[in-house]
């Protein structure tokens, strides 16, 4: 059921590759590759292939830090080095803030 899904949806949105982890309760319960990893050389994806993925990775991170912030644990005007390393005591005030 998962595979069909995966295939149509794959076939669907013309995705040549990926690969896919599904957890249940902590344990695998799916892991799995799908299609191409390199089109080009005909290099199949599997459940190790590593992926380039550019710059998706800075959609995660702000989406997990809004996260946070909405959660209250953290806070925008407080110097991230805090939650870093909580014993180093930061001057917030010479921070600069970036929006």
């Amino acid at each position: 059921m998962v595979d069909d899904y995966i295939q149509a949806t794959m076939a669907k949105n013309q995705i040549p590759g990926l690969s896919v982890a599904v957890i249940q309760e902590g344990e695998p319960v799916l892991v799995k590759g799908y299609g191409l990893a390199n089109v080009e050389h005909s290099v199949p994806a599997t459940e190790r292939t590593v992926y380039e993925i550019a710059s998706v990775g800075k959609t995660f991170t702000a989406t997990a830090t809004m996260m946070l912030v909405e959660e209250g644990v953290i806070s925008l005007e407080e110097a991230i080095a805090k939650k870093i390393n909580p014993r180093n005591d930061v001057d917030s005030s010479s921070s600069k803030t970036r929006r």
